[in-house]
């Protein structure tokens, strides 16, 4: 049985981020991944990074900065941009990234497997199982580290014994368009649509928990928001899950990242930087027994907590009192932003300043 000293599950963000960083130090390390190699990237995503993320991929991959956010919430609109004028992220083709991030780690010295479908996890005996069409058979490898890095529906966490409480996402690309706008309308619950701009095609979609909306009547509801607003949803949809249940980080000789480890903002989805960021810890982590991981994993963890709080409201509170408090949720973004054509009362300043001493 071939033996690796780190298995990867997932040739997503964390996950290459890590075999680079790996293979780097002269690691035997393998990455196990389901889609063709010239996929490799290819997610539903809506395709935004953090100006702190940017550390991770070269300017030429960058396509757009986003300084200006249209809001559409409810029955009215405005605009919001940074007080300090910086974008509030960029945008980027998933696809483009993901071809990078395999090339980088290709050349570090890490194995890439594509078309090879994970089954299960052994941990007593330290092995993987998956199918590969390079395989007749099924087939063992033996790990000394293995890190999941298989996304919402992660192999690796059910085999830990975890269940994954997911959101759904759907997306469409459309002509491009060239103002990042992002939907907030109580009929859709607890959920929010965007259009992120690329250079070539925008990103229309519209995410939530199932559980707080059927999925066909959530689609539906967003489906004619947009023609009202003009934008014809061309193309072929497509959906995934988003795991919004974090369980843990390390397991002894196993590590969750990104995705797999609901390393995301709760309430945006949003969650590249924080799978690059994860896997560059979970790496480092094996290289360096003495890494203090778990204040960097604690400093990671603010993305996801901070959209807790809104996800208990809504399980909690009545509808009207949703409709009362959803405007004003939006001077609770957890960063400086100047208003455009939106009004900021007193009582919104007060909300505001409680929401940023407790959750940063």
């Amino acid at each position: 049985m071939e033996h690796y000293d780190v298995v990867i599950v997932g040739a997503g963000p964390a996950g290459l981020t890590a075999a680079k960083i790996l293979g780097e130090t002269g690691r035997d390390v393998i990455v196990l991944e389901k889609l063709p190699k010239d996929r490799i990237g290819d997610k539903l995503c809506a395709g935004g990074l953090p100006p702190h993320g940017i550390k991770y991929v070269p300017k030429r991959l960058l396509e757009r900065r986003v300084k200006n956010i249209i809001l559409h919430v409810n029955d009215w609109k405005g605009t919001i941009y940074r007080s300090d004028r910086r974008p509030f992220f960029y945008t980027i083709d998933r696809l483009k990234v993901g071809q990078y991030q395999m090339a980088e780690a290709e050349i570090g010295g890490a194995t890439i497997l594509p078309d090879s479908r994970v089954v299960s996890l052994n941990r007593e005996e330290h092995t993987i199982s998956f199918s590969s069409e390079y395989e007749n058979e099924g087939k063992k490898i033996r790990y000394s580290y293995l890190i999941g890095s298989d996304g919402s529906n992660s192999v690796i966490a059910r085999g830990l014994g975890f269940k994954n409480d997911n959101a759904m996402a759907v997306q469409w690309f459309i002509k491009p368009r060239w103002d990042c706008e992002v939907v907030i309308n109580d009929d859709l619950g607890l959920a929010y649509g965007w259009i992120f701009p690329q250079n070539e095609y925008a990103s229309v979609g519209v995410g939530t928990m199932p559980r707080f909306m059927p999925m066909g009547r959530f689609r539906r509801i967003f489906e004619d928001w947009c023609y009202q607003h003009d934008i014809q949803l061309e193309g072929k949809v497509r959906a995934a899950p988003i795991k919004f249940n974090y369980d843990g980080f390390n397991f002894g000789d196993i590590f969750l990242v990104g995705d797999a480890a609901s390393f995301n903002f709760t309430t945006a989805g949003e969650g590249i930087y924080q799978a690059m960021r994860s896997g560059e810890i979970a790496a480092n982590a094996i290289i360096d027994e003495r890494y203090k991981w778990k204040k960097e994993i604690k400093r990671l963890l603010r993305y996801h907590r901070r959209g807790a709080p809104a996800i208990y409201l809504h399980d909690h509170l009545p509808k009207g009192i949703r409709r009362f408090l959803l405007r004003r949720a939006i001077h609770t973004v957890p960063f400086g932003v100047g208003m455009m054509d939106i009004p900021f009362s007193p009582v919104d300043r007060i909300i505001t300043y409680f929401y940023r001493r407790m959750f940063g």
